[in-house]
């Protein structure tokens, strides 16, 4: 992918998706959420990432028991951009699980991976284990991140 043309990219979560699904306040959050990524989107530099460890926990779900459209959402709604880790995401990873071990390996991966895409803004998650860790802030000080992980936009 041609980061060029993009100035901001914005991240989710498994848990956003699949509960953009769902009845109640966990759905009306998240749909909401989807809302405003969606509006941001008009702007032709901001694009949705969705890293293969997210598409393939979402498979997994929407296999075993979710009815969900996925392509509506994530390719006509948010004309989502599929990516996979680089080298330094892996390398990242391996060391968010090092240092914090309540990380689970897919987490490590798509938290990384946010965090070494140059553009990108948001990693938008319910997940507590992934908001205001400290590991995670030291690695995205380190790297002079400007990722923000919260469960909305506005906060981060």
């Amino acid at each position: 992918m041609d980061n060029r043309k993009y100035k901001q990219s914005i991240y989710f979560d498994t848990d956003i998706i699949i509960n953009y699904f769902k009845e109640g306040d966990i759905g009306k959050h998240a749909r909401k959420v989807i809302s405003q990524a969606k509006k941001m989107c008009k702007n032709p530099e901001v694009i949705v990432k969705v890293p293969l460890i997210v598409l393939g926990e979402l498979t997994m779900i929407s296999m075993k028991k979710e009815k969900i459209d996925l392509s509506k959402l994530l390719k006509r709604e948010l004309d989502a951009e599929f990516t996979s880790p680089n080298k330094e995401s892996y390398t990242i990873a391996f060391r968010l699980m090092n240092e914090d071990k309540l990380l689970e390996a897919a987490d490590s991966l798509l938290v990384a991976q946010a965090l070494t895409d140059k553009i990108s803004e948001w990693l938008i998650t319910t997940d507590t284990k992934l908001i205001n860790n400290l590991i995670i802030s030291k690695i995205k000080e380190e790297l002079r991140s400007k990722l923000k992980i919260s469960d909305r936009f506005g906060i981060g």
